[in-house]
């Protein structure tokens, strides 16, 4: 095998407490049709099942074990470990297509300014027995040559000012860059994803290829679908700001009203979520805090009063 065709690709899976999962997400790896890989899984301090499973696969993985720190930790953990030109991230609940990593390298491969690369994804949600059932897609066929969504493409600051739209599974990097913008941050135990891919969108070009090729399990256990009292999008907003300012590397500014907006936005639904789970004072302060932001909401207003009620004769 020729390592100039097919550099080594190093997969970083952090797992805690995924036994229901880490099976089919290792098998979707493992399946790739790209022929050079290592699977690195972070055990990041599971007390299910999860080490069990890895166990069976202790032939054609590498686990490494710590404590429970969270998934930037661990993917901290499994980059300093990884070997590869390249790093993909995959969630232990997430699911690759096959040709995920082939088509995404190659077009790194083509494109050797870019050094970032993300794709298409679905969410699926389990059914009635608890399944996850994956839908039929259209692959590329082998001479065609890739498509990218132009407008999700190219120099993404300020279009990730706005949203995250780059989802951890299904994104490979060149190991140069990954150099270039650091560790994940250790502070953001929600978010620590969208600060990275801020960021990355400073050092590189992303492109987003126009194939579906990873699939976002929806786990109501997961942290992700857990509300955490802090605003941790509106913090890592604030700390790319902070540092980065509104313009972007390619000239592109975003103005401090469309910003306001944004951030009112980010509290209003944190509030919203913290309100329909009962924790009042903190929906009250999210309420408040997109209120001071200029931008004025009927349906904000309204729940500020519910909010103060709540919280003092709950």
């Amino acid at each position: 095998m020729s390592t100039e065709l097919h550099p080594l690709v190093s997969i970083i899976v952090p797992a805690h407490n995924s036994e229901a999962f880490i099976e089919s997400s290792l098998e979707s790896a493992l399946a790739q049709t790209y022929p050079n890989i290592e699977v690195i899984v972070v055990n990041d301090g599971s007390t299910d099942r999860t080490s069990l499973i890895l166990e069976r696969y202790s032939d054609r993985i590498q686990v490494l074990d710590q404590t429970n720190q969270g998934a930037g930790v661990a993917r901290n953990t499994g980059i300093r470990q990884a070997r590869g030109k390249y790093i993909a991230f995959l969630d232990a609940d997430d699911l690759w297509v096959e040709s995920k990593l082939e088509l995404q390298v190659q077009y790194l491969q083509q494109n050797p300014d870019i050094h970032a690369v993300y794709n298409q994804w679905l969410e699926l949600y389990p059914n009635e027995t608890g399944a996850y059932i994956l839908p039929e897609l259209q692959q590329p066929d082998a001479d065609e040559e890739i498509r990218i969504n132009k407008d999700l493409s190219g120099w993404l600051y300020n279009k990730l000012l706005m949203d995250c739209i780059l989802h951890t599974s299904s994104v490979l990097v060149s190991r140069s860059i990954v150099e270039t913008v650091g560790n994940f941050d250790p502070v953001f135990r929600k978010g620590q994803d969208y600060d990275y891919w801020l960021r990355l969108s400073r050092k590189t070009q992303i492109a987003k290829l126009d194939y579906v090729l990873s699939f976002y399990r929806i786990n109501k256990t997961s942290i992700t679908n857990r509300p955490a009292d802090i605003n941790y999008n509106a913090k890592v907003l604030g700390k790319a700001i902070d540092r980065f300012g509104l313009t972007g590397p390619d000239g592109v500014t975003t103005s401090k009203k469309v910003i306001r907006k944004r951030l009112a936005k980010s509290w209003y639904y944190f509030a919203l979520q913290q309100y329909s789970v009962g924790n009042y004072p903190v929906a009250l302060k999210g309420f408040m805090s997109s209120i001071s932001k200029g931008v004025i909401s009927l349906k904000c207003c309204a729940y500020i009063p519910l909010s103060l009620f709540r919280s003092l004769f709950s």
